[in-house]
């Protein structure tokens, strides 16, 4: 029976290590969602922004305004290169913390398996001497009654 209780506590063990991983991945998850909402906003920014140059340059822009306009797209343009490479960094980090929650799901999984396997074997050890205690005792019975 210490053999049962050592592979319950690693099947505990394996189960919580098993919860921290899954913990871990739906944090990447969430940080990635923020980071491709971050790139949609900036995004959005620059096509308005782009639109609105449009606006003025029909109605009228001065020189000045008009590379106003331009260094501050430019910037956008920069802000959402670098964005994507955040997005870019938070999906490996997504596939990285996938790869250990199913490693770990896998470990636990097998312990689990091996407890099952160990406990079966008992029950099945434990019912042959019940079948042989009631068969000697069949036996014995049988033997007294001759």
């Amino acid at each position: 029976m210490a053999t049962q209780t050592a592979f319950g506590t690693l099947n505990d063990l394996a189960s919580r290590a098993s919860d921290e991983a899954a913990k871990r991945l739906g944090q990447a998850i969430q940080v990635s969602a923020q980071a491709q909402e971050k790139l949609k906003l900036l995004i959005d920014y620059q096509h308005e922004y782009v639109k609105q140059l449009g606006q003025r340059v029909s109605s009228g822009l001065s020189a000045g305004e008009h590379l106003n306009f331009h260094d501050f797209i430019a910037g956008l343009e920069r802000a959402i290169s670098q964005q994507r490479q955040v997005c870019k960094c938070c999906l490996q980090a997504d596939v990285h913390a996938l790869e250990l929650w199913r490693a770990s799901e896998l470990k636990r999984l097998s312990y689990e398996t091996l407890e099952q396997r160990q406990t079966h074997c008992a029950l099945r050890r434990e019912d042959r001497l019940e079948q042989k205690r009631s068969d000697e005792h069949a036996a014995r019975s049988r033997s007294t009654q001759h």
